[in-house]
C-alpha cells in the first residue's frame, strides 16, 4: 500500500487563455426560453457564511446527499504528481481579465460562484473548483448530486454541490449560490437559494454583454473583480457514465482523461486564485503547474 493510500484509508476510517465566447453554457431562468424544461439555471452558494444566506421559504426536499469520506478525501488530496501531469492542457478554458471593483468579505478577497444543480456545465466546473479551492483552504459539508437527467446535454452528470457546505481559508472567502435543484417544477426547476442584492447587481453587469455573448450564462465565476469566467473550464462529456467514486478516484491517476481534465482546469483556477491572494501560499502558487498556468494568464492579459 502506498503512503497516500494509507493516509486515505486512515482518513476514511476516522471520519490561461482568453475565454471562448462561443463556449457552451447554460442560462438562468430570467433569460431562458420557457418551453418544456429550460436548459439552464443559476446557482450561487456561499461557503463559510452559508447559514446566513437567504434560502427560499419552504424549501423542497433536496436531491443532494453528503459526500462520502472517500470522495471528500480524494478531492482534497490530489497528488502533486497528478496535478503536475495535467498542467493546463489544450481544451481547458481560461478566464477573462477585468477591472471591476475589488470584491472582499471578512477582509479577504472574494470568489463568487453562481450555478445550478441541474446544469451539466456547472457539474463539471464544481469538481475543478473544489480541487482548486482545497489547495487554499478546507471544505466541510460538501454534497453529492447530479445534473438533470432530463437535460439534453450530458444528463445525469455526477457532481458535487456547494449548498449547505462551509469553506474556511486564511487567504480568500468563497461565496457560492445554488439557485435551483435538479428537480423539475412546472417549466423550470425547484428554487433553492436566492442571490443577495449585491450579487444580483454583479450578475446584471458582468453576466451580460460585452463580457458574455448573451446574458445569464452559468456557471459564473468572479475572482475578486480581477478575472471573470463564464461557462465550463472543460467538456462535461468526459465525466459521462461515471460514478462519483470513479470520478474522484481518477483525480489521482496521471493517465486518466477525467483526471487530466479536472486537474488541468484546477491548475488554471488555482493560478487565478493566486492573483487574488498575493501569490499565497507559496507552496501552491509556486507549484510548477500553477506557475505555468499563471504565465499563460499573463500572456493572455
Amino acid at each position: 500500500m502506498s503512503s497516500r493510500q494509507a493516509r486515505r484509508a486512515r482518513t476514511v476510517s476516522s471520519t490561461a487563455r482568453q475565454p471562448n465566447p462561443a463556449a457552451p453554457r447554460h442560462r438562468r431562468r430570467s433569460s431562458a426560453r420557457r418551453v418544456g424544461l429550460p436548459v439552464a439555471v443559476v446557482v450561487v452558494a456561499v461557503s463559510g457564511l452559508v447559514l446566513a444566506r437567504l434560502v427560499v421559504s419552504d424549501p423542497p426536499s433536496l436531491p443532494e446527499r453528503p459526500a462520502t469520506a472517500l470522495v471528500s478525501y480524494d478531492v482534497a488530496h490530489v497528488p502533486a504528481a497528478a496535478l503536475e501531469a495535467a498542467r493546463s492542457p489544450a481544451g481547458v478554458a481560461g478566464p477573462e481579465r477585468i477591472s471591476a471593483p475589488s470584491l472582499s468579505k471578512a477582509g479577504k478577497p472574494e470568489l463568487v460562484y453562481v450555478g445550478a444543480e441541474f446544469c451539466p456545465y456547472c457539474a463539471a466546473q464544481r469538481w475543478a473548483l473544489a480541487v482548486a479551492l482545497s489547495r487554499f483552504g478546507t471544505f466541510s459539508g460538501l454534497k453529492m448530486t447530479e445534473s438533470s437527467t432530463s437535460d439534453p446535454t450530458d444528463p445525469g452528470t455526477k457532481t458535487l454541490s456547494f449548498f449547505g457546505s462551509t469553506y474556511t481559508s486564511a487567504y480568500l472567502s468563497f461565496t457560492a449560490v445554488e439557485e435551483t435543484t435538479n428537480q423539475p417544477a412546472g417549466d423550470f426547476y425547484r428554487p433553492l437559494q436566492r442571490p443577495t442584492a449585491a450579487e444580483a447587481r454583479l450578475l446584471s453587469v458582468y453576466d451580460a454583454p460585452p463580457y458574455a455573448s448573451e446574458a445569464g450564462g452559468i456557471p459564473f465565476l468572479d475572482f475578486g473583480g480581477r478575472y471573470l469566467l463564464i461557462g465550463p473550464s472543460y467538456d462535461p462529456a468526459v465525466l459521462s457514465g461515471r460514478s462519483w467514486t470513479q470520478i474522484a478516484d481518477a483525480l489521482s491517476d496521471p493517465d486518466s482523461q477525467v483526471g487530466r481534465s479536472i486537474n488541468g482546469a484546477a491548475n488554471v483556477l488555482s493560478a487565478v486564485v493566486c492573483t487574488m491572494t498575493a501569490q499565497r501560499p507559496g507552496a501552491v502558487c509556486g507549484d510548477p503547474a500553477v506557475r505555468s498556468a499563471h504565465s499563460a494568464l499573463r500572456a493572455g492579459s
